[in-house]
């Protein structure tokens, strides 16, 4: 499911698209048409289901993320080209790609993408949906994307940061939903604020909300949920009797 499809060599929107005639997907170059309309959202489906092509694979949920943020910021360009990638979004004039992601995706992926976009002079900025992302278990992609690149989550509707607590990819403590305006970067300097290194921020993140009084705050409850727990403790310590015992018994 896609928004965009080429007509030779220029891109076409969906809603703009002739039906019944062929246009190329601009990942794999395979046949596309347009279908949709009424309550449906229209878009591109591929005449025959590709191997790989991640334009195929991108959710209704995905193209209304991508929609959303083409109205908070009518400047940005949907399915741009660079390379060997197809950025979800691109704005031109603060040099920033958003990557939308509501699938799964390996840590190696993860760190490529970003690679690929920095060596390119470009910010990614991902937006992760917490139907999959956001939970009390990290992935390891979600894990690298938090601390090393500006990463908000979605709930589809809306764009928020939180503060929270993680230990061993395990989500331990999780704040508010803090709201984002993600047409409006942040051009001041960024030191780096508990386990994020962001090089860019939004109006509204938690870097351009917290005042020194409330980092204290949640550098204490960073603190508090850090500890290990009691109950943590006593299984470690029944863990390592049981193994002597076995460890004597054996012998």
């Amino acid at each position: 499911m896609q928004l965009y499809a080429l007509d030779k060599s220029s891109l076409v929107l969906a809603s703009h698209a002739v039906r019944d005639r062929s246009y190329l997907c601009p990942e794999c170059h395979a046949f596309v048409r347009i279908r949709g309309g009424g309550r449906r959202q229209i878009h591109f489906y591929h005449a025959r289901r590709p191997a790989t092509c991640r334009q195929h694979g991108k959710s209704l949920a995905h193209l209304q993320i991508q929609l959303h943020l083409k109205s908070l910021i009518p400047s940005l360009t949907l399915e741009k080209r660079f390379e060997s990638r197809i950025a979800d979004a691109h704005w031109a004039e603060e040099k920033i790609v958003f990557e939308v992601q509501c699938s799964p995706i390996t840590l190696q992926e993860a760190k490529t993408r970003c690679e690929d976009y920095r060596k390119l002079g470009l910010t990614p900025v991902w937006i992760l949906h917490d139907r999959r992302y956001n939970r009390f278990k990290l992935t390891p992609a979600e894990e690298y994307l938090r601390s090393q690149t500006t990463t908000f989550y979605t709930d589809g509707r809306s764009i928020y940061d939180q503060f929270d607590v993680c230990q061993k990819l395990r989500r331990v403590f999780r704040g508010p939903r803090i709201l984002v305006n993600p047409a409006l970067p942040q051009k001041k300097a960024l030191e780096s604020l508990f386990s994020r290194n962001w090089p860019l921020s939004f109006h509204g993140d938690l870097f351009h909300r917290i005042t020194p009084q409330q980092l204290e705050h949640l550098k204490k409850i960073q603190k508090k949920h850090q500890k290990p727990r009691r109950w943590s403790l006593w299984k470690k310590a029944y863990r390592f009797l049981l193994y002597r015992l076995l460890e004597q018994t054996s012998i």
